[in-house]
């Protein structure tokens, strides 16, 4: 099953989530395992819940591969026991299947203790077994159609590598020809970003002849391994690594290298008279050149074409950041498209940036950053940087790389990247010296935002350790005996943490009333999970029982909050995922005190599938996309609306998508906010937007939609 993001929260639930509730209708799946694809469902079925043998094995006892067109409602069986691989891509995903329960020996390594990759093909229906065995839920990374696999040869019941050993080996695969490449080194690290496959081979292997791969005369170094996915063509790096490096810094076509002198046949790189450095070096992959910075560092963060690195000024002999000693590790910026490398002349280090290159980024967060916060110690630079009058804090500062400029903030913080433009900040007022949301101590941290563009850095006045960004809004985790004992979810205690809303755009922000679980689903909407407990002792879902957290999602744009009448299980819930009009919730049998699946126990979680049309409304379109041509990216849609407008054009098949600026009506304004947006770096359109989506703003139904309701090809994770 792929990646999904599931974040958590402290729990305790008030009664002000009770309001506007509607209903989804439920249907259960009896599937341990589902997820969307494309508009079809996938899922893994329990044959105890089908009450038939859907596998052909003889048996009830197995949960088997299913796909249905949530359009049609048609469902294929594919007879194939076990579950969704991680990896999907050009219409195509993976299938983990189960020897033991298929019955078959499929990998033909003569027996049935394996579970071997197949690849399903939807538009065609077909699919095809690769034969390759794999753990279950093993592919380590994906990167466009390119998904690589650890496998180990003992699996496979032969010599993959050609090299007379049995290994575990990294095995990519091309999801659009179902290629497989065997990679011909062991690695012990490995990594993969747009086309490119990055490892650490290593010269003496375990139960393998030792090679010198880099020509130093010994076979006791690790070097990078670089394979051009495209072309299926790899080379070995001759730069010795200190084999500690991971993730790899990776991002486009450079890879950064730290060299250690010593292990490179003890040459001078950094020309200081020394072999006891590690040097910085940059490669570019896609024209196979190095550049030696010749400078002794620490890498620190790539981010587009800038990359960040601590130098040692014991190193460089030399003070680099004017305190009058030589013991700091100095930042560095090189912009590695003008090959121009900035100090800093700070002891600093980059804190709250998501780089592209961290595993468990999502791809909305992975982005060319042109600015940075960075951490600056006042000890290792000299001098109080917070006002506070002592010289022992790490200070906030923010470096503009297109400026090239410094600016102090002047706060004791830690943040975290919003967007191009947002950072959030929880400062830590005990730091700082000052009472930052007027309860009278200094022992909170209180919630800031940093706006790049203006440069101002906003108090919200509140104790909220807990933040989290997504889209354009802030949640914040609110302690009420941090906020002067408040009780700020109305449930006659001061214990909870109060989940709030800060909308960046507008600066309001709105307390939900709720303390417990929040995830961001996509544009406006929120998964909330409320507790029966903490909401006045309520059967939220049901079941005669008041034990259980339930499921509810929340609508910020249109305030309405809809029960699913799920139970959930705090901290051990799976992850939810949506699909056009279509919700996949999870509900575990011991809590809702019942059998989901038919196999007479309570002991698993069931997926639950919930259209969620007549809860948030049908309309579903991209704000901005007048013409419903299918792209806003353009002047193409203000052009349409002043044509109807003034011209006598056509009529828009969908007026609530011309309502650019969500205030009810539809004008010359809508084409100007557009504009504004697109050309002028102005506010982004008001959800749903950028993609296609829901709406169940009340002056969006009223504007209306002739549009269908499910979006075409949309999926929301």
């Amino acid at each position: 099953m792929h990646e999904r993001l599931l974040l958590f929260f402290l729990v305790l639930f008030s009664s002000t989530v009770a309001r506007a509730q509607v209903s989804f209708p439920v249907r259960n799946l009896g599937a341990s395992d589902a997820s969307f694809f494309h508009g079809h469902l996938v899922s893994s079925l329990w044959e105890s819940f089908a009450k038939r043998d859907l596998n052909g094995d003889g048996d009830r006892a197995d949960s088997v591969v299913q796909i249905e067109d949530l359009k049609s409602g048609d469902v294929t069986n594919l007879g194939l026991t076990g579950s969704r691989g991680r990896l999907s891509g050009a219409d195509k995903f993976t299938i983990d299947v189960r020897e033991a329960q298929q019955g078959k020996d499929l990998n033909d390594d003569g027996d049935l203790e394996d579970t071997v990759l197949h690849i399903h093909d939807v538009p065609s229906g077909t699919t095809t077994n690769l034969k390759l065995a794999v753990q279950q839920y093993a592919a380590f990374k994906q990167s466009e159609r390119f998904g690589v696999y650890g496998v180990h040869e003992g699996w496979q019941g032969r010599d993959l590598n050609g090299d007379g050993a049995v290994h575990e080996i990294q095995v990519i695969l091309d999801l659009a020809t179902g290629e497989l490449q065997i990679v011909p080194y062991i690695l012990q690290w490995r990594w993969i970003s747009g086309s490119w496959f990055v490892g650490l081979a290593i010269e003496s292997p375990p139960n393998a002849d030792p090679q010198d791969l880099n020509g130093d005369g010994d076979v006791a170094d690790h070097l990078k391994y670089v394979r051009d996915l495209s072309t299926g063509q790899g080379r070995i790096l001759e730069f010795a690594d200190p084999g500690n490096r991971w993730p790899y810094p990776i991002s486009g076509h450079w890879l950064v290298l730290e060299v250690p002198e010593k292990e490179q046949g003890e040459q001078d790189l950094n020309g200081d008279g020394d072999i006891d450095d590690t040097i910085i070096v940059v490669h570019d992959l896609s024209t196979d050149t190095t550049l030696d910075l010749r400078l002794a560092g620490r890498f620190q963060g790539i981010f587009g074409d800038w990359l960040a690195f601590q130098v040692s000024e014991e190193s460089e002999r030399r003070d680099l950041n004017g305190d009058g000693d030589a013991s700091d590790l100095v930042l560095h910026v090189h912009d590695l498209s003008r090959g121009k490398t900035t100090s800093l002349g700070l002891a600093a280090d980059i804190l709250g940036l998501r780089l592209c290159q961290d595993q468990d980024l999502a791809s909305a967060e992975c982005r060319q950053q042109t600015w940075i916060p960075l951490s600056v110690s006042e000890s290792a630079q000299g001098e109080d940087l917070n006002g506070d009058g002592d010289a022992s804090d790490p200070v906030v500062h923010v470096y503009d790389v297109l400026q090239e400029r410094t600016t102090n903030l002047r706060l004791v913080a830690s943040p975290r990247l919003v967007d191009s433009r947002y950072m959030t900040l929880a400062v830590r007022e005990s730091a700082q010296g000052s009472d930052l949301n007027g309860d009278g101590d200094l022992d909170d941290d209180t919630a800031h935002i940093y706006d790049h563009v203006s440069g101002a850095v906003t108090n919200l006045g509140l104790a909220a350790p807990w933040i989290l960004p997504f889209e354009r809004h802030v949640v914040l985790g609110v302690l009420e005996e941090k906020q002067g004992n408040e009780d700020l979810n109305g449930d006659g205690d001061r214990q909870d943490s109060v989940q709030h809303i800060h909308t960046l755009a507008s600066g309001r922000t709105t307390n939900l009333g709720v303390a417990g679980f929040v995830t961001p689903l996509f544009d406006e909407w929120l998964h909330l999970s409320v507790s029966e407990g903490a909401q006045g002792a309520k059967d939220l879902d049901g079941n005669g029982v008041l034990r259980g957290d339930v499921t509810h999602y929340h609508d910020l744009a249109s305030g309405k909050t809809a029960n699913l009448r799920i139970a959930e299980y705090i901290g051990a819930a799976p992850p939810t995922e949506s699909s056009g009009d279509w919700f996949l919730a999870w509900a575990n049998e011991s809590i809702e005190i019942k059998d989901l699946n038919g196999d007479g126990n309570l002991d698993g979680w069931i997926a639950q599938l919930v259209d969620a049309s007549d809860a948030f409304g049908s309309l579903r379109f991209t704000r901005g996309d007048c013409d419903s041509g299918g792209d806003t990216e353009g002047i193409t849609d203000p052009v349409f609306l002043l044509g109807h407008l003034f011209l006598g054009g056509p009529v828009p098949s969908c007026r609530a998508s011309c309502d650019a600026d969500r205030d009810g009506a539809v004008g010359i304004t809508d084409a100007v906010y557009t504009l504004n947006h697109f050309f002028l770096g102005g506010a982004p359109l008001p959800s749903p937007f950028p993609r296609c989506g829901p709406s169940a703003v009340a002056s969006d139904e009223a504007l209306g939609c002739e549009t269908p309701k499910q979006c075409p090809g949309e999926e929301h994770a």
